[in-house]
């Protein structure tokens, strides 16, 4: 695959399948786990198959378990430097700093103002 499209489905799906689209339409090779996947199991296997590995970043990302496994399989290949990594930031998302961290209860937006 040439970019494996990681996101939160209940926040970016409509997004991330406009990308695939896209991609596809100019003659790349994308993974869309909704498209693309066989079986769960497998997700770590296609991080390690793809050549860039981009992730729509929204509010609710950090909460997803899948989204989770996908990232940490591609940050150890990136540290091996066999892949990739794309942050995508999604406009008009928010991110809330959990309590009991520094700022806590502070909203920032995405992309992060300057």
């Amino acid at each position: 695959f040439d970019v494996f499209l990681s996101h939160k489905i209940t926040d970016a799906k409509d997004i991330v399948l406009t990308w695939f689209n896209a991609l596809s339409a100019l003659g790349y090779h994308p993974f869309l786990d909704r498209l693309s996947l066989d079986a769960v199991e497998n997700i770590p296997l296609y991080v390690e198959q793809t050549v860039t590995f981009g992730i729509a970043v929204t509010s609710n990302l950090w909460q997803s378990y899948w989204c989770a496994i996908e990232l940490i399989t591609a940050v150890q290949l990136h540290m091996a430097g066999k892949l990739n990594i794309l942050l995508i930031p999604i406009q008009g998302e928010r991110f809330k700093i959990p309590d009991g961290e520094m700022r806590a209860g502070v909203e920032l937006d995405f992309p992060t103002p300057e």
